[in-house]
């Protein structure tokens, strides 16, 4: 009981199920534009391996800077504070790594998705490469320039953002019927500090 209660606090998962999922993912330029025929990888679900360099698939984006993808991924159902310490959501949880170019290197930008009854909640970080090549680094904050570096850089470059950002999100269906999630991605031209 006392374990059952730590999870539901925290935020913990529960077992993950296979649910069919129909991604649709936009990729822009910072004024709007599609991204056309530019190779991404993507891998849908935190699967054995998720953060290794063959992950998922690798597919080109259309005239409109889309890739579509049907896949059966694990899908968690878990509890999750939003706005409120003391009110938790039921939340429908998938998680999606998207392979992008980041400075001359390939990024894993990893977008966590919680669907509740108001929407879907997005969160998405970056990662690089670590010396097992497993993406498993992720970007630097340094408070005091609001900006992000790449660990270990030899030149110590500071970047304004971590070179893309979620423009958009929705994860809708239900349990036992599949989801469908919409993402717009947006890549950034960098300022470099």
């Amino acid at each position: 009981m006392i374990s059952g209660l730590l999870a539901m606090l925290s935020g913990c998962s529960a077992a993950a199920k296979d649910e069919p999922v129909r991604l649709d993912a936009q990729f822009v330029d910072m004024a709007g534009a599609p991204l056309a025929q530019m190779p991404v990888r993507i891998v849908v679900g935190d699967i054995p391996g998720a953060r290794d360099p063959g992950a998922g698939r690798t597919l080109a984006t259309d005239g409109e800077g889309r890739v579509r993808l049907e896949v059966t991924a694990p899908v968690k159902s878990r509890r999750l504070s939003l706005d409120n310490p003391f009110a938790w959501h039921r939340t429908q949880f998938l998680e999606i790594g998207v392979e992008l170019e980041l400075r001359g290197q390939p990024a894993l930008y990893w977008i966590e998705l919680d669907a509740v009854k108001e929407g879907t909640s997005g969160l998405m970080t970056a990662y690089v490469a670590g010396a097992g090549g497993r993406f498993d680094r992720q970007l630097e904050f340094h408070s005091a320039t609001h900006s992000w570096s790449i660990p270990g850089d030899p030149q110590g470059l500071m970047m304004s953002g971590i070179g893309a950002d979620l423009k958009y999100h929705d994860m809708e269906g239900e349990a036992g019927s599949g989801w469908a999630v919409k993402l717009v991605v947006e890549k950034h031209e960098f300022t470099m500090r």
